[in-house]
């Protein structure tokens, strides 16, 4: 994992009300196929770095995109608003790492049509998430 991805994973495992619903399916980058539904996918969409003229700063803001995937429409909806949450302004030492903020942004609603006769298309939202956080320099 790359850093910032630690602390998001950690948030979101840490999270009761977001277990409670996902159990363990949180997966980086891509879902099984055929897992259980609800579930979580997240993956790094950019990675900046603060910048200084003659050190490192040792700060960076990663963006992450987090998708919450449900069999209807309001069950990827009900899902990605604990998972906004959970996520919105969380701080601390999260996952080892020292989170200065996380901060929820742009949302989208999404659906994938069934690829095959029989089966069900999936809902999704998605939205991104910047990770403001200390990087280790070392």
């Amino acid at each position: 994992m790359s850093q910032g991805d630690e602390a998001l994973y950690a948030q979101l495992s840490g999270t009761s009300n977001v277990t409670n619903l996902v159990g363990t399916r949180i997966y980086p980058v891509e879902r099984p196929q055929g897992d259980a539904l609800p579930a979580i996918t997240y993956q790094q969409v950019s990675g900046p770095r603060v910048q200084l003229l003659n050190a490192n700063s040792g700060a960076a803001y990663p963006l992450f995109q987090v998708n919450c995937y449900g069999e209807f429409y309001p069950d990827a909806k009900a899902l990605g608003k604990v998972v906004r949450i959970a996520l919105h302004q969380a701080t601390g030492t999260i996952g080892g790492e020292t989170v200065h903020s996380m901060l929820v942004r742009d949302s989208r609603d999404n659906y994938d049509p069934p690829v095959s006769a029989g089966e069900s298309g999936i809902f999704w939202e998605s939205f991104d998430v910047r990770i403001w956080h200390a990087e280790d320099t070392s």
